[in-house]
Formats: structure tokens, C-alpha cells, sequence
């Protein structure tokens, strides 16, 4: 009775082990499943860029001042207002410049006559001094009264000419077709103008053509060539994209706190007048720029499967080649028939850097594909060669672990009975 006592306990225990083990093996084989996300490849158009900041201004900038001092009578133009070479634009009270002119004129008559009266003289005693009837000191001095008058005249003419050119600097007028921007005066206001010409007005000759003088940091300048094509944006229009070109590069350094800076002035376009003077543009110049080529993320180059996100076995031997072992997956290649497409890109003079990427198909592991990259703007990479990716592939950019739905165990061992429950 013993014996059998010890036989029937034994079972118990190694169906015991037996249901645990496969417990744990059920376990196990729950795992975890991946979840990829893709991105197709794509075509169009990318750029490598260096980015800095500038401020717009018009092309041409002219301060209109006076060269008289005086009270502002009449001002006949205002900000944003558009005006023509030679518009009247501001008076200056001509009163005072007035009775300056009409000073100048009194004077110099006085003065022509009194040199009218000292020519006559002159005149009538220079043949009676020829002839010896008068002496060469009598002569000298009334020819030397003579040459003074003359010269007094001469300065009181010059009197005239200055204060009625003065008269007509009371009218202001514009030097130039284009926008006022800037106005600094007012009616009444009184103007001196004894040691500097004041700036009345600020006039942009064409407000349709803009530039940007742009700050370039000295580690950037040397990509930076005349000509350039630019892109940028202003903080007014967050979303549209605006475009120049490099007119000049400047040749006089700017030194700010160790730090050197080089004025980049680029031209643009302003026909719609949606840009305005004083605006911050963010610039863009354009380094590399390649169009109608394919593109894929970037964030799928630096994708790199774990055993668990790879598909198994299958994934993770994919991952060695690609990591440790893709040297001698090139030199099969190249040792394989010329005929090889992967060699064809690979040698055809396409250039630029390797690269892998997963490429997904539904149904299928991921499989790598090796390609040579070209332009980056930091999104997206320019693909110069590659044989198994085309345009729509789906590739890698990322992936996470889910747990897999676990199978429902079945017990085998006897269930205890439940007080008034069915058998």
C-alpha cells in the first residue's frame, strides 16, 4: 500500500513539472511584436542651406535737408506718401530771406554807384596823366579807388546771388521719384541749419526692389559666392517663402564680442510691396540644391533594428551584415559579374556617402538596402544610387515592441469541485 502511495505521489509531481514547463514555454514563446513605422520614398526637389539673419531696407535711401534755417510754413507730404523728382514737398517761411535778398540788392546798388562814380574818374584822368599833367602818385590813387569799388562790387553782386539762392532753398522739393518713409518735421517748427543740414524728410527711391543686409558668421563666408540664390521668410509672413540673390559680399569686417561677421547684401524682388523696410529675414543661402531626385528620410538612415524589432533570427543576421559586415558584402559584390546592378551604381561615379536603409513589404522581414547618399537638408537625404529602392519603397524610420497577445493555457490537472456546482 506504501509503494503505491509513493508511485502515485511521483506522478503527481512530473505532470506538475510537465504543466509548468510548458507554461513557461508559452511564456516565452509570448514574446514581443514590432511595430514599424514607414515612410515612402520619395521625389522632388532638396537643398543644402547655411541660415542667418538680416534686416530688409530699400535699395536707395536719400535724406532730404535744408540748407537755410527758418519756420516751416507749409508741409505738403506724410509718411507712405509717393512723390516725383522735383514735387514740392515743404516751405520755409521766406520773410526773413526775403528781406535778406532785398538787403543784398540795396547794397549792391549803392555799390555800383559809388564804382560808377570812381570808373568815371578813373576815365577822365588817365589821359591828363598820359600827357604829364598829373602826377604818377595823384594818378595812383585815383585808380586804385577805382580797382577797389570794382571789387566791392563784384562782392556785393555775389551778396544777391547768395540770398536769392537762399530765398529759393525756403521751397523743398524731392530729388528723387519714390516713398517718403520718414518725416521729421512738422508746421511751425523751426529749422537750424547754422552747422549741419537737419534731415527733413527720408525718401526710398523704389520701394519694389529690396535688400537684406545680412550678418554671416565668418566660419560660412567662404561658401558664399556673388550670384547665389537665397531663400527666406519674415516673421509677418511665417508660411511664404521669398527669394533673392546675392549682390555682394562685403569686404569689411564686423567684431563683436571675439565674434568676426561678414554684410552679405542680397537683392529681391518686392512688386506686390508685401515687404517693408525694417523687417527681420531669416536667410537661407542655398549650397547644393538638387531637383527631381529621390528622397528619403534621414531618420531612416539612423534607424537600427534590435533583434526583437528586426523579425527574429532572420532580422538580426540582416543586422550584422549591415553593421559589422557589410565591407564583405561589397567585395562579393564586386567581385560578381560587371553585369551586377549593385555594382553598376556602385562604381558609376555617383559619389557622395554609403548608407543603408530597411525597406518593408508586407508579409516580408526587413531587408537592408545599401545606397549612396547625396544632398541632406537635415529631414530628408538625396539618393544618388541605389538598386532596390524606388520611388514609393517604404522604408524604416522607427519602431517599438508590443506584447503579443498571449494563448490561453489549458489546465490538465484535476479542477476541484465547487460546493454546488455541476460535475
Amino acid at each position: 500500500m506504501k509503494k503505491k502511495w509513493i508511485i502515485g505521489t511521483a506522478a503527481v509531481a512530473l505532470l506538475g513539472a510537465a504543466v509548468s514547463g510548458m507554461l513557461l514555454l508559452r511564456q516565452r514563446s509570448a514574446g514581443v511584436e514590432p511595430e514599424y513605422t514607414t515612410v515612402p520614398v520619395e521625389r522632388g526637389e532638396i537643398s543644402n542651406s547655411i541660415t542667418s539673419t538680416g534686416t530688409l531696407e530699400p535699395v536707395s535711401v536719400v535724406d532730404v535737408g535744408t540748407q537755410v534755417s527758418g519756420i516751416l510754413d507749409k508741409v505738403y507730404v506724410d509718411f507712405n506718401d509717393t512723390v516725383k523728382k522735383g514735387q514740392l514737398i515743404a516751405e520755409l517761411d521766406r520773410t526773413v530771406l526775403s528781406g535778406a535778398l532785398d538787403e543784398a540788392i540795396a547794397n549792391r546798388n549803392r555799390v555800383k554807384a559809388l564804382f560808377d562814380l570812381a570808373q568815371a574818374e578813373y576815365k577822365r584822368n588817365e589821359p591828363l596823366f598820359k600827357k604829364g599833367f598829373l602826377s604818377e602818385q595823384e594818378f595812383t590813387k585815383i585808380r586804385t579807388d577805382y580797382l577797389t569799388q570794382e571789387a566791392t562790387l563784384q562782392s556785393a553782386e555775389a551778396s544777391v546771388i547768395k540770398a536769392r539762392t537762399n530765398l529759393q532753398y525756403a521751397t523743398i522739393t524731392s530729388p528723387i521719384n519714390g516713398t517718403v518713409i520718414q518725416r521729421n518735421i512738422e508746421v511751425g517748427q523751426t529749422v537750424a541749419a547754422n552747422f549741419s543740414a537737419p534731415t527733413l524728410f527720408v525718401i526710398a527711391e523704389d520701394l519694389r526692389r529690396m535688400q537684406i543686409l545680412a550678418s554671416v558668421d565668418e566660419a560660412d563666408i567662404g561658401v558664399i559666392r556673388q550670384g547665389q540664390e537665397v531663400r527666406f521668410t519674415v516673421q509677418a509672413f511665417p508660411e511664404k517663402k521669398f527669394s533673392g540673390i546675392v549682390e555682394q559680399v562685403r569686404l569689411q569686417p564686423t567684431i563683436s564680442q571675439n565674434v568676426v561677421t561678414y554684410t552679405v547684401v542680397i537683392a529681391t524682388e518686392n512688386s506686390d510691396g508685401t515687404l517693408l523696410p525694417g523687417m527681420t529675414a531669416t536667410v537661407d543661402f542655398i549650397i547644393e540644391k538638387a531637383t527631381d531626385v529621390l528622397m528619403v528620410p534621414s531618420a531612416a538612415l539612423r534607424f537600427k533594428p534590435t533583434g526583437d524589432s528586426g523579425g527574429g533570427t532572420g532580422m538580426k543576421k540582416r543586422k550584422t551584415e549591415a553593421a559589422t559586415g557589410r565591407g564583405e558584402l561589397q567585395r562579393d559584390s564586386m567581385q560578381a559579374k560587371r553585369g551586377s546592378r549593385f555594382e553598376k551604381h556602385d562604381t558609376d561615379g555617383a559619389g557622395g556617402k554609403r548608407g543603408v536603409v530597411w525597406v518593408w513589404s508586407s508579409g516580408i522581414p526587413p531587408r537592408p538596402a545599401f545606397i549612396r547618399t547625396g544632398i541632406t537638408d537635415g529631414k530628408m537625404t538625396e539618393v544618388r544610387s541605389c538598386a532596390n529602392i524606388a520611388e514609393s519603397t517604404l522604408v524604416i524610420t522607427g519602431a517599438r515592441t508590443t506584447p503579443k497577445k498571449k494563448a490561453k493555457s489549458v489546465s490538465i490537472l484535476p479542477q476541484p469541485r465547487r460546493p454546488g456546482g455541476r460535475h
